[in-house]
């Protein structure tokens, strides 16, 4: 069996049935279920949420159950690739690198051609699209694959971007101008034609996953999802444009339509990563000229400002800064990326002097856009640990001479404190002890505190405390 959203809902249910919450309760799209992603968020607690009696924006039933919360842990979203959560930025670029081919298969094979709807019939509120904060203009198609072609090599290019559903066959589509998406569509202008364009909703995490990987310009993204499926990415063609344009058989929702030329709408705003609200801005829009889907389609949101929408784009994120860094800089151990903000964590092994500032020059430009402040640390501190982060922050370093200032930097227009628009100051820590004044020799630093190894190996923590009582302890909020 192809692997798809159903799979892998079925092999987490089994496996962790406490992570998969099925709410049959009634509920509105319009900021309710965000509500409840919310609420579960400052409790720490982020289960995969499956709501089966959903109304939408204007109130009315939806026939489909709205999924979300899908990337909201870090555990599940690296499980869902094979991967260990504290090793994706290593693991994640061999695995793309390993390209799988994907296969092209018959319409009357394709569960996403089980339903189709052309011309009058396509009505997007059918969906439940959801409305997700207050600043925000409408619903939001916020997991949806935007896949176009580059006219001249008939080359496809997928990404997750959002899309303002508008009226029932009419969304706004924001793209970057650095996208590849943005370039495939400037080319079908170019030559006095509209752009053709799908929306896919709903596969495994593993392809969506894959959708964020940076890959050159024109190169497809399908085989790189096979290479995190670890099977080809089944696809078919298209109803509006056929072969011409493929879309993944085994998603949940498809949307073709075109990209108007020349027409561009007003455009948000809306909800960002680092839990702002970004700017309103003109951008095209999808004319939307048929829907096919699953008969009992699921409809898959991203939670925009919560972890469920951070993490689609960390992993990638993490695994090309960590990449930049091994070429020119082999004793890098590992990278994390903060879920909100634009902080970046690196930990190395410090065996020379001006090592982590090194570090620090390598990640900036990897990723310009949300690498804002990078942070170096030493191979004793976890870096997913944030206390030891801090720990470290504020016991190795002395800002005159371990913080590195680089302005007039090229700056993410979502970061609020930036008081040009695209330019502002980026930076550094060096969080590490001093480097061996010889190799093999200790740094000239004072020693951790430890307990001997054999004291972990001889001992065992339940012989002397109670288990089931230590279980029930309410973990204790911590505020240094």
């Amino acid at each position: 069996m192809p692997s798809d959203l159903r799979t892998f809902l079925k092999e987490w249910s089994a496996s962790h049935p406490e992570e998969v919450h099925t709410i049959g309760r009634e509920i509105c799209v319009k900021w309710e279920t965000t509500f409840v992603q919310a609420a579960l968020d400052k409790k720490g607690r982020h289960p995969i949420l499956i709501f089966r009696n959903s109304r939408n924006f204007q109130g009315e039933r939806t026939p489909h159950p709205l999924i979300t919360n899908l990337f909201a842990s870090r555990r599940r979203s690296a499980a869902s690739l094979g991967m260990e959560p504290r090793n994706v930025a290593a693991q994640y670029g061999e695995r793309v690198a390993k390209k799988i081919a994907p296969i092209v298969i018959d319409k009357s094979a394709a569960p996403v051609k089980q339903t189709i709807s052309k011309g009058g019939e396509v009505n997007l509120h059918r969906f439940p699209i959801v409305w997700h904060h207050e600043t925000d203009p409408g619903p939001y198609i916020t997991a949806g694959v935007v896949t176009t072609v580059d006219p001249d090599s008939g080359i496809s290019n997928s990404s997750l971007q959002r899309c303002w559903v508008k009226a029932p066959n009419r969304t706004g589509l924001y793209l970057t101008p650095t996208s590849h998406n943005f370039r495939n569509m400037q080319k079908h202008w170019a030559r006095g034609e509209d752009a053709p364009v799908a929306v896919w909703i709903g596969h495994h995490p593993a392809a969506l996953l894959g959708a964020q990987v940076k890959v050159p310009y024109p190169e497809e993204h399908f085989s790189r999802m096979g290479g995190l499926l670890g099977e080809p990415l089944r696809l078919v063609a298209s109803e509006t444009f056929g072969e011409k344009l493929l879309v993944p058989a085994d998603a949940e929702v498809v949307i073709e339509g075109v990209i108007p030329r020349e027409r561009w709408e007003a455009e948000g705003p809306f909800g960002e990563f680092p839990r702002y609200s970004g700017p309103q801005l003109p951008n095209p829009v999808i004319e939307v000229s048929c829907v096919t889907h699953r008969k009992d389609a699921y409809w898959h949101d991203l939670s925009i400002g919560h972890l469920d929408a951070t993490i689609p784009g960390i992993f990638p994120t993490e695994a090309a800064i960590y990449e930049a860094i091994r070429r020119i800089i082999p004793d890098v151990l590992n990278v994390r990326r903060a879920p909100y903000g634009h902080n970046v964590y690196v930990q190395i092994k410090n065996t020379r002097p001006g090592l982590a500032k090194d570090v620090i020059l390598a990640a900036l430009p990897v990723y310009p856009l949300v690498c804002k402040y990078i942070f170096v640390f030493d191979e004793d501190i976890d870096i997913f640990e944030d206390t030891q982060i801090l720990w470290a922050l504020g016991t190795r370093t002395q800002l005159d001479k371990d913080m590195v200032v680089v302005p007039g930097s090229t700056a993410s227009p979502l970061d609020p404190s930036v008081p040009e628009y695209g330019v502002g100051t980026k930076g550094g820590f060096d969080c590490t002890k001093p480097a061996p004044p010889e190799p093999g020799l200790p740094p000239r630093f004072s020693p951790n505190l430890t307990i001997p190894d054999e004291i972990g190996q001889r001992l065992r923590l339940d012989d002397y405390v109670d288990k089931k009582k230590l279980d029930e302890i309410q973990e204790e909020e911590v505020y240094w």
